[in-house]
């Protein structure tokens, strides 16, 4: 039986929230579709998107609006490795959610601590590419979360997020940025339609799809 997270302990990310949901979507001036399918859905949930921006995340719950962010309350976000362990973005980023992430090892290693924050009963953001892509280039996602569907029962949410502007290395510039919101899926019922192998791909497929 999951324990449910305590809410108080992420406060930080209430206050994040706060700063970053007008900042970012209102002087960015973000466009949002597809948010009514956010309607039906309940909390835990794993928001699946693509990747072009450190602020991917806080533009996604930007998008979402107090509403939702508190639905789905408490969040967890997985941090890569080099981020992780710096002290002056590790620390922080803890506070708000963030656990550290490494590609290195089993499935069940890179894992552990996403497997653990979803028994706990945290919705996330998850990012299948595996890191920011760039403008014009395309990556084949990590079989994590695949593995993922495998394991556990997810509810996960599709979001695709299309930027107009990229600056020299081909990131996104949060300004004019466009959010999709997908229609929620079970993984339960999406791992008897298309085997363990293609799960990474059927999943982003639905990110890709979006418009």
């Amino acid at each position: 039986m999951s324990r449910k997270p305590s809410k108080l302990r992420y406060l930080p990310q209430i206050l994040t929230f706060a700063f970053f949901a007008f900042f970012l979507r209102y002087v960015l001036r973000i466009k949002i579709r597809g948010k009514e399918n956010l309607v039906a859905c309940r909390q835990p949930v794993v928001v699946v998107a693509n990747h072009s921006s450190k602020l991917d995340p806080f533009v996604i719950l930007s998008a979402m609006g107090w509403r939702y962010f508190l639905r789905f309350y408490p969040w967890k976000f997985p941090l890569a490795k080099e981020y992780a362990q710096t002290w002056w973005i590790g620390k922080p980023a803890t506070l708000a959610g963030c656990y550290e992430i490494s590609s290195k090892g089993s499935l069940d290693e890179s894992l552990k601590e996403t497997f653990q924050a979803i028994d706990e009963g945290y919705s996330m953001i998850f990012f299948p590419e595996g890191g920011m892509v760039r403008k014009g280039k395309t990556v084949e996602p990590k079989r994590g979360i695949g593995y993922m569907c495998v394991k556990k029962d997810l509810r996960i949410i599709p979001v695709k997020i299309e930027y107009k502007n990229f600056d020299r290395k081909g990131r996104g510039r949060q300004s004019k940025a466009m959010i999709i919101f997908g229609e929620q899926f079970n993984s339960r019922d999406f791992k008897k339609e298309i085997p363990s192998e293609e799960l990474h791909l059927a999943v982003m497929r639905r990110v890709y799809d979006l418009k």
